[in-house]
Order: C-alpha cells, then structure tokens, then sequence
C-alpha cells in the first residue's frame, strides 16, 4: 500500500507510542469497491441479478462497506509500521480520531504500548542483594494468620437441606 505513516512518540517515558496514519481516498475506495464485488458474488437482493446490486444506490450499505475496508486495511498498515520502526508492542492497539469522508484521505491515530528500550551502563562491580526465601512452614502459619483475620462468620438460621430421593 502506499499510504503515508507518521510516527510520534506520544508520552515522554518512550512507553506509549503513537501511529499517525493517512490513507488517500483513492486507495479507500478501491478496497470499498473491492469488498463490493466480494459482497455482490454473494448476495441475493430481489429485482437483482446475482453480483448486479447497486450498492452506490445504498447510503447504509456504503457505510458499512467503508467500515470494514477501514478495519481490513489496519492490520496491514500495522504490522508495517512495526516493522518499519523496530517496535515491540505490549498491547491491541487502539484507534482514535477517526476522521475521513467520502472523497477525502482517511486518518486516524493507532495508539498502543511498546517496550521501552533500555540501556544498562556500568552494571560492574555494582552489588547485588539476596532476598531470603520463607520456608514453606513459616508461610502456612503466616497464610493461616491472614486467613483468621479477614473470616467472617455469619449465622445459618432455618436452613432447609434437600435431599436427593
């Protein structure tokens, strides 16, 4: 594809980043047309023959049409950018400011979390500390404390057991 993807970091701790990304409105309407032939092999509409609907004729139609050539060219746009970037992302990305008419460019921003890239310097000659583990006695009478603290106890008043017969 040969949409236009910007990139900008959108918080200063480098975790989140965000995707600008401008689709022309040739290119959107080439994969509506294409989703319509797809649809119109398909579809039975009465007074039709089959893959002869006017789905021009439909404003609903179209707009779903434009919904899910929108959401069919993310992912491809996507994993590009990441590519392209070197990212690696943590998170489903989200959309937002989804802006984009019949006959203008579709934008729309991809937000999502990366790793941050770290860089580690003089980690030698630093002292590392040893955490000393429980053993497994302590941590049951320490589980049991916890446990008797937070219970509650709360009266069984006319119960009625069923049984079975």
């Amino acid at each position: 594809m040969e949409s236009q993807v910007e990139h900008r970091d959108h918080d200063v701790t480098g975790c989140k980043k965000d995707l600008r990304v401008e689709i022309p409105a040739d290119e959107v309407e080439r994969e509506i047309e294409a989703l319509a032939r797809k649809y119109a092999r398909k579809v039975k509409v009465a007074g039709f023959r089959p893959g002869r609907y006017l789905w021009r004729s439909s404003s609903a139609l179209r707009f779903r049409l434009r919904s899910e050539a929108t959401t069919e060219m993310i992912q491809p746009l996507l994993e590009g950018a990441i590519d392209s970037y070197k990212l690696q992302p943590l998170t489903e990305p989200a959309l937002k400011d989804l802006h984009g008419e019949e006959g203008t460019p579709l934008n729309f921003t991809l937000s999502f979390e990366v790793i941050p890239d770290l860089e580690i310097k003089d980690y030698r000659g630093s002292r590392s500390v040893r955490i000393p583990m429980r053993s497994g006695k302590r941590m049951s009478t320490r589980n049991g404390l916890l446990r008797e603290r937070h219970a509650q106890y709360v009266p069984l008043e006319k119960v009625k057991f069923r049984t079975a017969i």
